[in-house]
């Protein structure tokens, strides 16, 4: 996990512990009773290809994951 993905683990109370303690019991973990929990969402983004063929060139840099995007446009040409 990334950063910001450990960090809203952490926001919800998922520790090592209860993370170990949900595989080994096959639970799910809860937010602790009365515990309110407010997500904001923004977007939605577009695909990082998606105007890519609009241009004359392009460099399309990934590496990773974000290769998928990519990927695709390399096998359309």
């Amino acid at each position: 996990m990334g950063d910001w993905t450990d960090a809203l683990a952490q926001r919800v109370g998922m520790t090592q512990e209860v993370e170990d303690s949900c595989k080994t019991n096959n639970t799910k973990m809860l937010l602790p009773a009365g515990e309110d929990l407010k997500i904001r969402v923004d977007g939605p983004f577009g695909a990082p290809a998606e105007l890519v063929y609009r241009e004359q060139a392009a460099i399309c840099v990934g590496a990773g994951i974000g290769i998928t995007p990519w990927a695709s446009v390399l096998k359309d040409i």
